[in-house]
């Protein structure tokens, strides 16, 4: 194949269908790929798309820079994905343009208090989306809901008293849907349901999740080493966004993987946020998340290497979990409260009870009610349709066990047994 590089391939102006309303057709056309594959080109089409200029502090430039590099040589993209990696490039960076405008209208929103943030943080594929989807349940706790993680901002040219982002978020995960219908049997995506962080750091073009969608190991190299304190400060700034326009206040209930790779940027942001890390044993969790990843490559990509993908996967996860481990042990007096996948999975009601009392949170019975529910709804769930196996990805249990031998040791008895 080509290298896109050398050669750039136009990326294709793919059509989201929505309901005809007054102001939604321009918003959808702002979600369209510019001609080439270039940050400047990227840049220009955000500004046409939106009327806006300023991308505030330039600390996302470098992260666009690398990402386009590192997936355009590297990714084996196919045509749908050199689209999809444009598509979404325009659409961080103009989500990134309208966070700016915001704050330069309503100033006083960087004044809101993100009081003791709770973080879900621990390997992925490991009960912490189900945990956050229980905890969603309580009135009192505010999370970051799927549309909002796509556009953290509203639109300035919506129309008066519409806010079609709920609309046009809900039209990008049928179509995930639509395309690959197995994903929903691995991770469900709802405009309304929580979502993890991923998306508030995408505009700033250091998130993970370039690297589950695309081969794109330089790019991941980069994000390992970055420094994340301007990464963790813009996305306080989109949290501050959007408790500045909630009537009632919540307790922010947070989640990401990546989360436990930086926590010490986390705490400069937020010095009293609180830690629930999730355990799995890390042959499950290693697997399960290929399997993932292999998918969601599968829909950009040409050729997905599956040893490589293992062998790429493995080293993230491992050095989360060392990184994670130490700075953990730098956090003095931050609160951390170890569960495991089981605990999740088959005791919830009873794993939550015991998470409140420990976090000084009043567990009301309109909640239990809410949870038992929740409870049900997720048992009757068509998540047992994911298989997976190392194996596909060259790997094994003993030399997974190896790798992860540190975490393995200090999490043994305290939550891995259990997951």
């Amino acid at each position: 194949m080509t290298n896109m590089i050398d050669e750039p391939l136009e990326w294709r102006r793919e059509e989201i269908h929505l309901p005809k309303k007054r102001g939604l057709t321009a918003m959808v056309k702002s979600l369209a790929p510019p001609r080439k594959p270039t940050a400047e080109a990227i840049l220009e089409q955000a500004v046409a798309n939106t009327g806006l200029k300023d991308f505030g502090i330039d600390s996302y430039r470098e992260g666009l820079d690398v990402l386009l590099e590192s997936a355009l040589r590297q990714g084996r993209l196919s045509r749908a994905g050199n689209a999809q990696l444009g598509r979404s490039c325009v659409m961080q960076a103009a989500n990134r343009l309208r966070v700016q405008q915001a704050i330069k209208r309503d100033p006083d929103l960087l004044r809101v208090a993100i009081e003791r943030p709770l973080f879900i943080v621990g390997l992925p594929r490991s009960g912490g989306a189900l945990l956050q989807r229980l905890l969603a349940r309580d009135s009192a706790n505010r999370f970051i809901r799927r549309w909002e993680n796509d556009f953290p901002a509203p639109f300035p040219q919506a129309p008066p008293n519409q806010d079609p982002r709920q609309q046009i978020s809900g039209q990008l995960g049928s179509a995930v849907s639509q395309t690959a219908p197995r994903m929903d049997t691995i991770h469900e995506f709802r405009a309304d349901e929580p979502a993890e962080c991923l998306g508030l750091f995408a505009s700033e073009f250091a998130s993970a999740l370039p690297s589950v969608n695309f081969n794109a190991p330089d790019y991941t190299r980069w994000l390992h080493e970055r420094d994340m304190t301007p990464a963790y400060q813009h996305y306080k700034r989109q949290l501050q966004l959007m408790a500045f326009g909630d009537k009632v206040k919540g307790r922010w209930v947070l989640k990401a993987p990546m989360h436990l790779r930086y926590v010490d940027a986390l705490r400069k942001a937020f010095p009293d946020a609180c830690f629930v890390q999730v355990h799995r044993e890390p042959e499950r969790a290693v697997a399960s998340m290929c399997s993932f990843a292999s998918l969601r490559r599968s829909l950009r990509s040409n050729k997905i290497d599956p040893k490589e993908l293992g062998a790429q996967w493995t080293e993230w996860l491992a050095t989360l979990a060392e990184r994670g481990a130490a700075a953990r042990d730098r956090s003095g007096d931050a609160v951390w409260i170890d569960v495991g996948f089981r605990d999740v999975v088959e005791r919830p009601a009873e794993t939550i009870a015991a998470l409140y009392e420990q976090l000084g949170w009043p567990l009301e019975d309109a909640f239990a009610e809410l949870l038992a529910a929740q409870v049900d709804v997720e048992r009757k769930g068509n998540h047992s349709a994911h298989r997976y196996s190392l194996s596909q990805f060259g790997l094994t249990r003993e030399g997974v066990r190896e790798r992860f031998a540190d975490y393995c040791r200090r999490f043994e008895a305290q939550a891995i047994a259990n997951s």
